[in-house]
């Protein structure tokens, strides 16, 4: 398949309703299991493990092919964290978002709330699944930095911590 139509493809299908999302596909046969579940692999018991997310991972991710994601109201808001919690979580996990950053916008809070469900919560489930072993150093790190970029307006978007992680920020102007 020609780049050009794989990457188009991709496009379309991260928009849709069900929305495809790139990961590693555990078959039991080539890839025996993932990363780290059901647990953390004996492989790689030994090696030191450095992982982490930045606030709001999920603002380059979902405000890049649906700008208007950055203008939700509440109810917006409410619409699309409903895909992952139920009416009566919902109100206690906007409530605990709120209390961390009371002057978030309804979209701003959905990047935080989406980023702790798609990126954190398996960030500190591979973390812990790796502490467990014993057998090796594990590192966690939380980047909250906002970027001045376009006014502060994607937080501190997916992948924006390599410079600071691997001491490359000098050779990073553009964040």
């Amino acid at each position: 398949v020609p780049m050009e139509a794989l990457v188009a493809a991709t496009v379309k299908t991260a928009q849709g309703k069900d929305r495809t999302v790139w990961r590693p596909v555990a078959d039991g046969k080539v890839l025996p299991a993932g990363p780290s579940w059901p647990k953390a692999p004996d492989i790689s018991a030994e090696v030191p493990l450095m992982l982490g997310t930045t606030a709001t991972e999920m603002s380059m991710l979902m405000g890049t092919p649906r700008p208007e994601t950055f203008d939700l109201d509440e109810d917006g808001m409410r619409q699309q964290l409903s895909r992952w919690f139920g009416p009566a979580q919902l109100d206690e996990v906007i409530a605990a978002f709120r209390k961390k950053t009371p002057n978030a916008t309804p979209g701003r809070l959905y990047f935080d709330i989406s980023t702790a469900v798609v990126f954190r919560r398996g960030a500190w489930r591979h973390c812990d699944l790796k502490a467990a072993q014993g057998k090796a150093p594990v590192y966690l790190y939380e980047i909250d930095w906002v970027t001045p970029v376009d006014g502060g307006k994607w937080g501190s978007p997916h992948s924006m911590e390599h410079p600071f992680v691997f001491d490359n920020v000098a050779l990073s102007a553009s964040i």
